[in-house]
């Protein structure tokens, strides 16, 4: 398991994210220095196990920006990470997607790595959907767009490895931004090539994790991997509750759950979730990939075609 690194900000309207939820902490030991490069630093956002989060204004063009910094003396694995994370980032270009302005991974001049990106506001997806009280269509909707976002990341060949809901900010204009590709790994060839970073290790959120990425040593993951967190994603969304609540339970324990049991229909959560919805959850939370989704894509249309199809959803008033 990891702590997030996530880029993160206080919502614009009300007093802010809880940052210990996010996986940060709000770290008033940190120095906060007065620039990080060209940038001038405002304050400090959070910290992670191996990198800080500043909040800081850069000039040109005149806009605030998050500043990812590797903290001094990580293990070479987690600076390897780092340098990943930003290949990673470079390759996506998506509304849905935080951006990245600019990186500097390289220390020769005694600095620490860092890189630069859009500084999102915003709520997690399941702190927003509560504030909102989202109604099924709302949450249907929302859904597609997080999908869209995915097949922008799976065309570009990168999958994501860590979906879940405090990876994912929704700002005041209700429009998702995908965020924290820290364990992403590229695709080659229509599947993961693993780097030696992450080979046999289970990095991620078991919550939210595929059945095969919960098996270090299997397959190697491909698109439909992102989807059954996709599936995790909207399950949750949709009923509240996790298909596998995995917490308190050992590492072998969990990934036994994962892979071998079967969650409860989303209909039995809720009869106002039987039909449709039920079917392509049920469908994206496939334990053999092959039944699954083919792409984000995919799982996005089925969405749409429920909301143009609004007779299936159930009536305003339930959720």
């Amino acid at each position: 398991m990891r702590a997030s690194d996530g880029f993160l900000e206080r919502p614009a309207l009300d007093g802010g994210v809880d940052l210990a939820a996010l996986g940060l902490e709000a770290d008033t030991d940190l120095a906060v220095p007065e620039r990080i490069g060209s940038l001038a630093v405002e304050g400090i956002l959070g910290a992670g196990a191996t990198s800080i989060v500043f909040v800081a204004w850069q000039e040109d063009p005149g806009r605030r920006v998050a500043v990812k910094v590797l903290r001094d003396h990580v293990a070479r694995a987690s600076r390897r990470r780092f340098e990943s994370e930003v290949r990673v980032l470079a390759r996506l270009d998506h509304p849905a997607i935080a951006k990245l302005f600019e990186a500097h991974t390289s220390d020769r001049l005694g600095s620490s790595p860092y890189f630069v990106m859009e500084l999102v506001e915003g709520w997690t997806l399941d702190q927003f959907a509560r504030r909102r009280a989202l109604d099924v269509e709302a949450k249907v909707l929302l859904l597609a767009r997080i999908c869209d976002a995915l097949e922008h990341a799976h065309r570009s060949g990168v999958i994501h490895r860590d979906l879940k809901p405090r990876n994912i900010l929704v700002g005041p204009d209700g429009a998702p931004k995908v965020l924290d590709f820290g364990i992403a790994c590229l695709i080659d060839g229509g599947t993961s090539s693993v780097d030696g970073l992450t080979a046999g290790q289970i990095l991620g959120t078991l919550d939210y994790m595929s059945p095969e990425q919960a098996e270090p040593g299997g397959e190697p993951l491909d698109a439909r991997s992102d989807v059954y967190s996709l599936g995790v994603l909207g399950y949750e969304l949709l009923s509240g509750e996790l298909p596998h609540d995995v917490a308190g339970r050992t590492l072998p324990e969990a990934v036994r759950a994962l892979c071998g049991v079967e969650p409860m229909p989303l209909g039995r959560r809720s009869k106002a979730l039987r039909g449709e919805l039920q079917a392509i959850f049920a469908k994206a939370l496939e334990k053999d990939r092959e039944r699954r989704h083919r792409s984000a894509a995919a799982l996005a249309e089925d969405l749409r075609r429920v909301l143009r199809n609004k007779r299936t959803l159930p009536a305003k008033g339930l959720w």
